[in-house]
């Protein structure tokens, strides 16, 4: 069925096969390893905590024909038996059978899984935006969730022995795809790529999707009954895929609706994070300023929250790298370690950002873009130049020592202190001839210890006043105005721009 429908919107006749092929005879979940080898291990001590979880998950899987077993005995001469545990989600305490395929670490079998055949990127949010920038206010939206979406992808009889777990003294072996198989979500992509192209060829939206999320935007001037029909049409789509919808997650026809768990909302134009997600994100950042130790899982439960919000951050993503790089040095996922001094800085960002944001992401038509030149001198001071205006300051007593990237970099920083209101909600080209700074400002890092500490002020700055840039490197000999203003020399300033004279800032 889906490979008939896909046939008929991609010119791919060999993607179509592909699919065809796993649906006849299961997909090749990416196994490299060595397969003469047979494992036993022991189930994780979160599902004996929860045996009745784990016994639930079982019976359901088994009645839907996604297990084989049980067995008393392994029906495979090498057989490789992984543990089963239970992950309890944090807010709504829902406990989720999980099968550890990736113990023993070293040889366990997502390890004999390569990189190809998992690398999928996801930016399915930033590209929502843009298309609900694109879309307009007003724009009616449509979300909805695949049910148990892994679940209806087959695997082949080849790969089965190495998918095995024991329960009661009993064996079973997946026969469908499943979360914790490091292969999963790219296996399933093409399934789901496959449906985007069905759904794109016979509805009017702008359409996106993040594995079995899908979100469907319609413009202001569509019809609202060409929405409501919409989602009927792939309600029976989906059934006659054999596939079923998440009633629970499914929304729309709507203005405002949560997606991958933020909002959008086309009447205000924003992305903000919910009232109780920014409630949360304040509550933890205050545990963590107060930390002196973490362990790894701790860590990573921090970063991982951290990722999920910097969706509606401009530029915030820059304050996780040193979290990952102490994270990275972590020998034993049990240990627990001094937070580093580098860490603790991104923690105090973030904490400081989180008590003054109030969650919400401007979704604004295309910005309108300012030109801002910089530039500092050496042994004098800073300029900088906004159309007619500018500013000359000295470099304060206290960092005159300091080298020439990072006074070049408190020339950018100082305009935005100068203007930055002004700036608020628009894009602004930063015109740099240090390619310290330009690089700095385009890696949003730089080695120097001084330089990045004013460089997190400036990123700071931005998120705060919903300021996007780019920065642009110019020859020293194209930034004369700037230079002038720097060096204090306002008669060459004012023969080269005479509206310089009019409107100024000078410190």
């Amino acid at each position: 069925m889906l490979g008939s429908f896909a046939s008929e919107t991609t010119p791919d006749r060999s993607f179509v096969d592909s699919l065809l092929q796993i649906i006849d005879h299961g997909c090749n979940i990416g196994f490299t390893g060595p397969r003469d080898v047979s494992q036993t291990c022991t189930n994780l001590r979160s599902a004996f905590e929860h045996p009745e979880a784990v016994t639930d998950s079982i019976m359901t899987q088994l009645s839907a024909g996604r297990l084989a077993g049980p067995y008393t005995d392994p029906p495979f001469p090498n057989t490789r038996i992984s543990p089963l545990g239970v992950a309890i989600r944090k807010r709504s305490g829902k406990l989720r059978q999980i099968h550890h395929l990736s113990w023993p670490h070293g040889s366990s079998v997502n390890d004999g899984i390569a990189d190809s055949e998992a690398s999928i990127i996801y930016d399915m949010l930033a590209k929502s935006i843009d298309d609900l920038r694109a879309s307009g206010p007003g724009s009616l939206m449509i979300k909805f969730d695949l049910e148990a979406a892994f679940r209806h992808i087959p695997i082949r009889l080849a790969d089965v022995p190495l998918l095995g777990y024991s329960w009661t003294d009993s064996i079973y072996f997946e026969l469908f795809l499943m979360f914790g198989l490091r292969s999963a979500p790219y296996i399933f992509n093409l399934f789901a790529e496959a449906l985007h192209w069905i759904l794109q060829h016979h509805i009017p939206s702008w359409l996106r999707h993040y594995l079995d999320d899908f979100l469907l935007i319609f413009s202001p001037s569509t019809p609202p009954w060409i929405a409501h029909a919409a989602l009927t049409w792939l309600r029976g789509l989906v059934r006659f895929l054999g596939l079923s919808l998440q009633d629970k997650k499914t929304e729309g026809p709507s203005m405002c609706l949560e997606m991958l768990g933020i909002e959008l909302d086309s009447i205000a134009m924003e992305a903000r994070l919910p009232a109780e997600k920014l409630a949360y994100l304040s509550e933890v950042l205050h545990v963590w300023r107060g930390k002196t130790h973490c362990s790894l899982r701790e860590l990573q439960e921090l970063t991982g929250y951290l990722i999920f919000c910097s969706q509606v951050i401009p530029h915030s993503r820059a304050f996780l790298q040193s979290l990952f790089d102490f994270a990275a040095s972590f020998k034993s996922s049990y240990s627990r370690r001094r937070l580093s001094r580098a860490a603790r800085r991104d923690i105090s960002w973030w904490s400081d950002f989180a008590a003054a944001w109030n969650g919400v992401h401007v979704i604004s038509p295309d910005r309108q873009v300012v030109d801002i030149y910089t530039d500092a001198s050496g042994t004098k001071g800073a300029g900088g130049i906004c159309g007619s205006h500018w500013f000359a300051i000295r470099i304060p007593r206290r960092y005159s020592t300091r080298d020439i990237k990072f006074k070049e970099l408190f020339a950018v920083v100082h305009a935005l202190l100068c203007w930055g209101p002004q700036l608020s909600g628009l894009h602004v080209n930063f015109h740099i001839d240090n390619t310290n700074v330009f690089h700095a400002l385009e890696n949003l890092s730089i080695r120097s210890a001084p330089t990045m500490q004013l460089l997190r002020q400036f990123l700071f700055l931005c998120a705060r006043l919903d300021i996007t840039f780019t920065p642009l490197w110019i020859r020293s000999e194209d930034n004369p105005l700037a230079d002038a203003a720097s060096r204090f020399e306002f008669t060459r300033l004012f023969k080269l721009a005479p509206l310089c004279h009019y409107v100024f800032v000078y410190h």
